[in-house]
């Protein structure tokens, strides 16, 4: 019985920190941005502004599917399915997001987020089969994996956020 119950509490403690973790939207940041632009012609800080905005919705837009389907693992941690939906959504994020030519100041931001999505992929197809093998031990060690990559996602956005590209 404790085992049953760590094993729930490692899923769940995983699937929050990735839902926590996941991506704010840049539009709400962006709102103040463009206000003070068209009464100046200063047209660096206005291409600037547009290519952070642009870089940003691109990346969110991307990432939605994958943070919906984070949003399902939190509601069923302990199902399969949730992870496995997890996982497929991971791998075309980060093919897609990988094609997006980011920002020089953000350049290696970006190379850290295609890196985390990879591993999202893969941390939660272990959660996935782990779950599918009832192998408790192997389903904790997934959720530890899983939990880490949340908190390093939450700590990746936050990075993105202070250098001007909120995602």
């Amino acid at each position: 019985m404790i085992k049953f119950r760590g094993r729930h509490v490692a899923l769940l403690v995983s699937a929050a920190a990735l839902v926590a973790a996941g991506c704010g939207s840049s539009s709400k940041s962006q709102t103040s941005a463009p206000a003070s632009t068209p009464a100046t012609p200063s047209t660096p800080s206005t291409t600037s502004t547009t290519a952070a905005g642009g870089y940003a919705k691109q990346v969110d837009s991307v990432l939605a599917p994958l943070l919906t389907a984070i949003q399902g693992a939190k509601s069923s941690p302990l199902s399969a399915n949730s992870w496995d939906g997890v996982a497929k959504a991971a791998g075309p994020a980060k093919t897609k997001v990988e094609a997006i030519t980011p920002p020089p100041s953000v350049a290696s931001l970006h190379t850290q987020l295609v890196a985390l999505l990879g591993r999202i992929e893969t941390d939660s197809a272990a959660a996935r089969d782990a779950i599918n093998n009832h192998d408790a031990a192997a389903q904790k060690a997934a959720g530890q994996k899983v939990a880490t990559d949340g908190h390093e996602l939450s700590a990746l956005a936050q990075k993105f956020k202070a250098a001007g590209y909120p995602i």
